[in-house]
This record gives structure tokens, sequence and C-alpha cells, in this order.
């Protein structure tokens, strides 16, 4: 092949080699093409190894299945590729099973939740409505009040008091002569245990003001034998106490710390007072009152610290709403001071 630049003359040879082909090219001004032809050597072909006659001659040699690639595979069983494996995400059963308990529980929640709260609202409402006592007039007081309920007991049963009289030979009344005038029906009563009160039947602002001037005025008639301080038990109330130097036999005077009755003056104007167990059964059958839900059961005190048990004659009595109830209630409360006292003689 020749070439002209700028009036000179090059002359090029040019060898070009393809395979299987080897192609001589030798251009020169005037010259000429040579082809040739080479063909590459045969590859020699693998020497396969002589056979073992042992294994020949050995009758247990175990065959080996033929491997299956996955070109001899169904289409429908073959695995998939590497670059599918990542792109495709796997089923991970216990995750969507986990996944679901968690929305069957939440929901399931919900809707328990959806039934209660007004449930509960309610409740709480009725708490607050017994008005303040023992326990604080507030959510954490209904919170006590309600875990303390499955330690309520029966009661308006007197089989405890049969057990009393027959056990300790008291039988002594100190209601002896006092014609009891049969309630003709107990008042709706608070599923609380505490604090203890009445939901209906309440005393009138008169009748209510009646008794708590005749409570007064009973301590001041009976220094001797009783005096005014704060309830153990009432935190927003005074309770009639057995006055100091007062000589009692020991289990009678560990009784609630001395505390002989309490007016509830901040609602229902009900009472709480200690009473012998045969007058506990004489204002049990005129209907007239009934026994605290957690009699036997020890609970702290309101104030000062401390834990005392509530005994059984330790008595719910219902609030009068007449002038003859009235005076039912207070001969009940000077009952109590007699017992209490261990005294005949309370004006």
């Amino acid at each position: 092949m020749a070439m002209e630049m700028c009036g000179a003359s090059i002359s090029t040879t040019t060898r070009c080699t393809v395979s299987p082909l080897v192609i001589s090219h030798e251009a020169a001004l005037g010259g000429s093409l040579h082809l040739s032809l080479s063909l590459p050597s045969p590859r020699p072909h693998p020497q396969k190894p002589p056979p073992n006659n042992n294994n020949n001659n050995n009758n247990n040699s175990t065959k080996t299945d033929p491997i299956i690639t996955n070109h001899a595979l169904p289409l429908n069983n073959r695995p998939p590729p590497p670059l599918l494996k990542t792109i495709l995400p796997t089923t991970n059963t216990t995750s969507h099973t986990h996944l679901a308990l968690t929305a069957t529980a939440a929901t399931a929640i919900t809707a328990i939740t959806a039934l209660l709260l007004p449930r509960i609202h309610n409740d709480y409402l009725t708490y607050l409505s017994y008005g303040p006592g023992g326990t604080p007039h507030n959510v954490l007081g209904w919170l006590i009040a309600t875990l303390a309920r499955p330690f309520g007991s029966e009661m308006l049963s007197t089989e405890p008091y049969d057990r009393r009289i027959l056990a300790d030979g008291e039988t002594k009344s100190y209601l002896a002569g006092k014609d009891l005038i049969r309630r003709q029906e107990r008042p709706a009563m608070g599923w609380h245990v505490v604090p203890q009160r009445q939901l209906s039947d309440f005393a009138s602002g008169n009748i209510r003001e009646k008794l708590i001037n005749g409570f007064t005025a009973l301590a001041a008639q009976n220094p001797h034998l009783t005096k005014l301080a704060p309830s153990n038990l009432e935190a927003h109330a005074d309770g009639l106490f057995v006055a100091d130097g007062v000589v009692l036999p020991s289990a009678r005077k560990q009784l609630l710390k001395g505390e002989i009755a309490h007016i509830h003056r901040m609602k229902d104007a009900s009472v709480h007072v200690l009473l012998a167990p045969a007058d506990c059964k004489k204002v049990f059958e005129a209907g007239w009152g009934q026994r605290h839900p957690l009699s036997g059961v020890g609970l702290p005190q309101a104030l000062g610290g401390g834990v005392f048990v509530l005994p059984a004659e330790y008595v719910f009595v219902y609030a009068p709403r007449t002038g003859e109830g009235l005076v039912l209630v207070m001969d009940i409360v000077r009952a109590g001071v007699a017992y209490m006292t261990n005294s005949n003689e309370v004006h």
C-alpha cells in the first residue's frame, strides 16, 4: 500500500493475524498482496484413567446419582436466580402472626375500655357523692375503696353476736326497756366498703342539726364518761371517746382506741357506734342498722398512724328522718356509751 504525503513516498508493511486465518499483507509502491492460511494445532484429548479393577470386582460399590442441573428441572420448580432472591422479600410467618395478635389485642382492649369507661366514671361519681370520710375524697380514695371491696363481708346476719353471747356470756343489753320502733325498710347503701354510706333516705337539714346538737350535749352531760376528739375513722368529724380515767376491761378498752361513736354529718347523718352484742341483735332485728363490711379486717388509722381491727360490734345506724327516729338513734348512742364505759348512769 503506497501513500504520498507532501511529495514523499512512504512504504509500509502491515501484518494482520485473525485466528484461525493468518493474513500477510505487504504493500509497497507497486507491491503485491500475499495471503496465507494458518490452521491451529489440534488440542490433545484428555486421557481416561485406567479402569480400577478393584472397583469392578467390588459387588458392594455404590452408584452416584446423576447431578440434576437447573436446566433439567421443570420451570415451576427451579429456584429463583440470585438477583431475584435479593429483590423479592421472603415471607416471615412468625412476624405476620405476631402483628395479627398485637392488632387483635389492641382491638379487644379498645372495646373493653369503651364498655367499662362509662361504668368507671359513674362509679367514681357515686364515691364522691358519699362526701368526705376516712379515705381521701378524690381518685386515690376511690382506688382504695375499689381495691378494698374483695375484703368486704356479709353485714346483716346476727350470728356473730349469738356466738359472742354464748362464748363470752355477754347477755347484758343496754337498750333494755327501750322500744325500738321497727323500720319499714332499709335504705339503699353504697357498694364501696369505705366510706360506709347511705344512698337514700337522708336526714333533713333540721333533723341532722338536732342530731349533731344532741351528740355534743351527750358529751357535755357526761364528762366523767366521755369526751369529744377527732375521730380515728372519720377524718372530717369529731368522735365520742371514753373519757380519761375510766377503768375498763382491757379487751373492751382496746376497741377502736376508745372511740364510741361518730356522726357522718357531711352527707346522710348516719351514725357509727360500738354496741354490746345483745344490743347489736336488737338493732339489726328492728331494721335500724348493719355491720361494717370490713369487720375483722385490720385498717390504718386516719390520724396518728397505727393499725386497728374493726370489731363486729361496730354498727352502722341508719339516719333518722323523723323526730321519733331521732330519739331512737340517740338512745342507741347512749347504749353505746353505757357499754363502752361499763356504766348504767348515762344522761
